[in-house]
């Protein structure tokens, strides 16, 4: 509740602030609005990060933080400077392995790579690898849903809600929770086309994602979750998602619900 509380009473201010420096963008309507508004993620966390620091106890909010700082700056820079010609991480590799062309969305695949190295490298060999794609896929998992208005918001939720539920007794659950109620404050603009997230707000949903399943998942769990998302990227690298939505007279429905 103090973090919808926080983010309504935030937004704003957040949104004028890009507006006022020219941080817009054409949306797939041609329509020029805000980007990059998903700052606000991190603003938000760090204002009310004293009241969990009080209330809550574990050496994972450290991490946490610093992997949604991370995030959100990798985010940044490929919102002001990223190139549209690359899709994809297939289409951002290639640039770099075979034209030595450092793209932004390579840089971040790095970044979070690096980040991803950073948080799961002290375990067994194993539990290194599934929880290093975890939070590797985890963070371009949103990503890939963030092309119309609301939706990576709405897929956001729905898997939050889901994880939380769950795992509701662990206390690695909190931070999803406050999450889940700064996206429920800041999806209705998002729906309506008034700001675009970008990758400083789709990375760290995905991040948040992959490093709640790696606290919280049994290691079966994890294998099936990373299984699940090397496919879910493999099929995505091959067929366009906006398009699979379209032609689901359900998948419409609920993509278009709220807009």
């Amino acid at each position: 509740m103090v973090a919808y509380i926080v983010t309504r009473l935030t937004i704003s201010p957040v949104l004028n602030l890009l507006i006022k420096t020219g941080h817009l963008r054409q949306n797939f309507r041609g329509e020029l609005i805000p980007q990059s508004g998903g700052v606000v993620f991190l603003l938000v966390m760090l204002l009310v990060a004293p009241l969990i620091l009080i209330f809550s106890r574990g050496s994972y909010w450290f991490l946490f933080y610093s992997g949604v700082s991370t995030m959100t700056f990798l985010g940044i820079i490929d919102d002001f400077l990223g190139d549209a010609r690359a899709k994809g991480l297939k289409g951002h590799f290639k640039k770099l392995i075979f034209e030595h062309e450092l793209t932004t969305g390579a840089l971040k695949a790095i970044g979070g790579a690096f980040l991803a190295l950073m948080l799961t490298v002290k375990e067994p060999f194993w539990y290194f690898i599934v929880d290093f794609l975890l939070i590797v896929l985890g963070i371009n998992f949103m990503n890939l849903f963030d092309l119309r208005p609301g939706r990576a918001g709405k897929v956001f939720i729905l898997i939050g809600l889901i994880i939380g539920i769950s795992y509701f007794n662990y206390p690695a659950v909190t931070f999803l929770f406050l999450a889940l109620g700064i996206i429920s404050a800041y999806l209705p603009l998002d729906l309506k086309a008034k700001v675009m997230m970008g990758d400083a707000g789709s990375n760290v949903l995905g991040f948040i994602l992959g490093y709640s399943g790696v606290l919280l998942f049994s290691f079966k769990v994890k294998v099936g979750v990373v299984v699940f998302l090397i496919l879910f990227h493999l099929f995505t690298e091959k067929y366009s998602l906006t398009e699979i939505i379209k032609n689901n007279r359900v998948l419409s429905y609920l993509d278009e619900l709220g807009r």
